[in-house]
Formats: C-alpha cells, sequence, structure tokens
C-alpha cells in the first residue's frame, strides 16, 4: 500500500510553497486568520471579499511580512463576479486550497418580508457556495486535485431558534460537502466542512450592539456560560483557524524519527485587536507546537495497530506514553524504541486490573494528562450462531474496559484537566453482519462520548471519539486470512473505500488523537470524528 506523509521540507518544516489557496470572507475575523495561517505556511493567498478595503488591508499586511496575497471584490452570490474573480486567479497560478464561507449576518425578525429573508440567505449561502463549487472544479480538475473546506455552523444541524434561513442555509452546506465530496472523488479533489458554534467575530460585536445597546459584555458572558463547555465558553477566531490544516493537506500523519522540536506544521502569529469584554485571540509563532511535551498519555492496546501508531506519535511529540496491553512480545518489541515511555501489564478484564493499571501507570509521575481507550477486537459474534453468554463476553472484551478506565483515571484527569479520546468502528453505524457484540460495544462508546462529556465539562476535561473505518493492523490482517482468497477479498473491500480506494493507514488515526488531546484542540469536546476516507458518509456498498 502507499504512504504518503504530509509535505515537509528537508527541516522537517509543513509548508506549502508553490500552492494557491483562495479564502473567501477572507477579509475579517475566521477568514482573516485563516488566510494569515495560509500565508505563513507559504501559499499564495487570495482572498475574495464583499468588502474590497478589509481584503486588501488583509493582503497588504501579508506582503509587508514577505507572503504573497492578492485581494478580489467579490459577491460570491453574483456568478459574474465568482466567475471573473476564478479567472483573474488561475492567470496568475495553481489553485489547490480553497476555504469558503458567506459573510451573512443572520436577521433575527421572523414574520416580516420572511420570503425576502430567506432569498437572500439561499442567494448568499447556497447559490454562492453552489457557483463557488463549480468555478474552483473546473481549476482543480485541470491541474490534477486539490482541497476544499466549507464553513458551515451548528446551526445547520442543530438548529438556531428564530433564525430560519440561516439554519436551513447551513444545513444544506452541510449536506452539499457531502454530495460534492463523492462528486470530486475522481478527480483527486477532497471535501470537508468545519460547523463552528459560539465564536467571537465582529459580527457578534455589531449583532449585540444592534439589539443590545449597553449590555454588550451582559449577553455576550450569558452566551458563553450557556454553552455545554462552560469553562471555554468564549472561542476565538484563531482557535477555529487552528484546525484548518488537519482538514486541508493531504494525509495528516506523524513521520517516524521526527524530532519533537520539529512540528508537523508552521502556523501563523494571528493578531487581532483586543475586545471591551476581555477574549484575547490565541496567538501562534513558528511550529505549530500540540504542547504535549511531558504530558502522560496512557493508551490501551497500545503495543500494536492503532495503539502503537498512537504511542510512537506521543513519543515524537515529546509526551511520556503508558503503553497497556497483554501482548507481552509485542509490548517487548516496541518499548525498546521510546524513550522515557512506561510499560502496564493488564488485561483489563476486570474493573480491579483496570484500578491497577491506573495506579501503575500514575505511580511513577503521579499525573495523567490523557486516556486513550483504544483496546479491543472484532471477534465475530453474532446475533444467529452464537450464544447470550457469548455476546455478553464481546461486551467484556469490547466496551466494559472503556468505563472502568476512564472511572479509575478520572480522579487524576479532573486534577491534570486532561483529556480522553475513545476509539469507535464505523460498525457501529454501518452494521457489519455477524458482530453483534463488537458492534453494540462500538455504539455504546460513541453514547458514552457525548455523556462523558456533558458529565465531565465542568472540570474542563474534554472527550473525543474516533470512528475508523478500514485500518490495516495486525488483527485486521488476522481476519483476512480467515478467508480463502484473503487478497480477493481485500481488493473488494479496497473498492468500496471511496478515497483513493486504499485502507486508512494506523498514523492517520494516531495523527487525529494526538491533535485531539492537544492544546491545539481547546474548544473541541462530544465529538465523533470520522477518519476513514469517506467511507460512511458517502455513498457505498453493505459491507
Amino acid at each position: 500500500m502507499e504512504t504518503r506523509c504530509l509535505p515537509l521540507n528537508a527541516q522537517g518544516e509543513f509548508r506549502l510553497d508553490g500552492k494557491t489557496a483562495i479564502i473567501t470572507g477572507g477579509g475579517s475575523d475566521i477568514g482573516r486568520a485563516i488566510a494569515l495561517m495560509f500565508a505563513a505556511s507559504g501559499a499564495a493567498v487570495r482572498i475574495l471579499d464583499v468588502n474590497l478595503n478589509d481584503a486588501e488591508s488583509i493582503a497588504k499586511e501579508i506582503t509587508a511580512a514577505g507572503g504573497s496575497a492578492s485581494a478580489y471584490a467579490c459577491d460570491v452570490g453574483n456568478q459574474k463576479e465568482v466567475t471573473s474573480a476564478f479567472g483573474s486567479i488561475a492567470q496568475r497560478g495553481r489553485i489547490r486550497h480553497s476555504r469558503q464561507q458567506c459573510r451573512h449576518l443572520p436577521d433575527r425578525k421572523r414574520r416580516s418580508h420572511a420570503r425576502r429573508r430567506l432569498r437572500s440567505h439561499h442567494v448568499c449561502e447556497r447559490e454562492g457556495l453552489l457557483q463557488l463549487h463549480s468555478c474552483q472544479h473546473r481549476h482543480m480538475k485541470g491541474q490534477g486535485g486539490g482541497s476544499v473546506l466549507n464553513i458551515a455552523s451548528v446551526a445547520g444541524s442543530a438548529g438556531v431558534a428564530d433564525r430560519f434561513g440561516y439554519s436551513t442555509s447551513k444545513g444544506a452546506i452541510i449536506a452539499m460537502t457531502y454530495s460534492v465530496a463523492r462528486d470530486y472523488l475522481a478527480h483527486n479533489i477532497r471535501c470537508n466542512c468545519i460547523s463552528p458554534a459560539r465564536v467571537h467575530t465582529s459580527f457578534v460585536d455589531g449583532y449585540l450592539k444592534k439589539n443590545y445597546p449597553g449590555r454588550e459584555k451582559e449577553m455576550y458572558e450569558r452566551a458563553g456560560k450557556s454553552a455545554a463547555y462552560r469553562t471555554h465558553g468564549k472561542t476565538g477566531r484563531s482557535r477555529l483557524a487552528g484546525i484548518i490544516p488537519v482538514l486541508r493537506c493531504g494525509r495528516v500523519y506523524h513521520r517516524y524519527g521526527l524530532h519533537p522540536r520539529r512540528r508537523l506544521y508552521e502556523i501563523a502569529r494571528v493578531s487581532a485587536t483586543k475586545v471591551a469584554y476581555d477574549v484575547r485571540p490565541t496567538t501562534y509563532g513558528g511550529f505549530m507546537d500540540l504542547e504535549l511535551k511531558n504530558k502522560v498519555v496512557l493508551v490501551t492496546g497500545g503495543a500494536k495497530g492503532i495503539g502503537a501508531a498512537i504511542v510512537r506519535g506521543a513519543a515524537a511529540e515529546g509526551a511520556i506514553p503508558d503503553i497497556v496491553d497483554k501482548d507481552v512480545k509485542a509490548r517487548n518489541a516496541l518499548h525498546p524504541q521510546l524513550s522515557g515511555s512506561e510499560l502496564v501489564i493488564a488485561d483489563l478484564s476486570s474493573p480491579e486490573s483496570c484500578d491497577a493499571a491506573i495506579d501503575h501507570a500514575t505511580r511513577k509521575f503521579n499525573r495523567l494528562d490523557a486516556l486513550v481507550n483504544n483496546a479491543g477486537v472484532n471477534d465475530k459474534i453474532g446475533l444467529e450462531y452464537d450464544t447470550p453468554q457469548k455476546y455478553v463476553e464481546s461486551l467484556e472484551r469490547n466496551l466494559l474496559h472503556y468505563y472502568n478506565m476512564a472511572h479509575f483515571a478520572l480522579p487524576h484527569l479532573k486534577k491534570s484537566r486532561g483529556s480522553i479520546v475513545n476509539i469507535a468502528s464505523k460498525t457501529a453505524l454501518t452494521g457489519q453482519g455477524g458482530t453483534s457484540g463488537y458492534a453494540s460495544a462500538k455504539g455504546a462508546i460513541l453514547a458514552l462520548t457525548r455523556e462523558w462529556a456533558a458529565e465531565l465539562a465542568d472540570y474542563g476535561i474534554r472527550v473525543n471519539a474516533i470512528v475508523p473505518a478500514e485500518v490495516m493492523t495486525p488483527l485486521y490482517q488476522q481476519w483476512l486470512d480467515t478467508f480463502p482468497e484473503p487478497q480477493e477479498k481485500l481488493k473488494s473491500i479496497l473498492a468500496k473505500i471511496p478515497l483513493e480506494k486504499r485502507m486508512t493507514a494506523p498514523e492517520e488515526i494516531a495523527a487525529m488523537v494526538l491533535f485531539l488531546l492537544s492544546a491545539r484542540a481547546p474548544h473541541i469536546t462530544a465529538q465523533h470524528t470520522f477518519v476513514d476516507g469517506g467511507y460512511v458518509h458517502l455513498d457505498r456498498a453493505l459491507t
């Protein structure tokens, strides 16, 4: 299988030299932060904004710092302006990355002029995005590929009171992302979407000033307190920008041997004016430091497969991995490769063994910063040919220790304000057949992820889940070997993976786990993150 890494230069730096990135709505707020980030990585940034003065201001800031940027006045709801802007940009170079956000402030008034307002949202959000996709697809297809990132909103999936037009428009963007991703597969163009919630921007300032004159600070604080994750109720625009490199680059994962001081990618120093109610955007400089150095990270099932990839990645970031595994041979083979790592012998089959594992792991450093629940096996315990007792045993192998490990780790995570990442599986959502025990365990893990995120939010503990699909691991290879023709079975599986018809590498799972554990994901919790080549969300045959 082909292995791909991030585009690193000879010094191990993440760069986008020679790439052209188009940022719509790039004149302010989230778009501005993203434009600065791309420019710091070496990309030529093309800023499209309905306000040309704002776009030119950012372009001048980038060029003054030695970067490449240009500004274009463009109303994304106007097809002629979109076509003209993309034509001008294409004459200057290749288009490799595109990030779209329509600048349209929701109108609270619901009843008066409803049709006119809905049409306004429709033109700005849906028709505008469709026109952008049409133009960029033509250019990216001609040059052999690229990537697209749409900015939607949680309003598109959760809904917002008195925001009918805005909510439906954002829902359309989310659905369009799935559809377009499918359409673009054959042309090596990846399409993803980010749905932020409360992000502090100038639009928020303007809305509060208009609707709550003299009460801006009070209403902003009330909105922050109503967030489930109350400890970090104020999301800075630069925090949202921090996830962009993960979604807009090629395959994202660690290279073995990467020095801890050499990070995967370089991002911009995001500067902004401090607002009246004390919200300071995060500033970064140089390499993106995941800030995992000397953090104690416990990984169950950490001796091989996905777990070993997470352990290696954590060690490369300067963390102290605790390897919990019952496979003595695999554990002993991995441990000498990682200086500073700790070994814990445990099979996690009982609450007592889980308690002992946590005690052993925390004894030396008297702390625990992160827990990765990864251990499990697809034991093929089904409904028709197995028994209730075997089903209970499957749950013990694949579910109960997730709860037990989190329970006994909780006192330590409360002290460190740590993080939990649970490894689930696509079988929880797609089914597989003949895997009732494993599938139900993974479904419960997704439910527990959101339950724990809600319960532990007041402690500042974040809880997320990774949902892989087809990942080549030793256990997966053992499963393939049970078929009369393993290679033919593998070919049939690869044919159903939308992106590149290949397996996901364990290192690709590890990269997302480390990001979610890191200081660069401080406002991400209760999420089910799919790292699966589009397997679950794009059309596929039943496996």
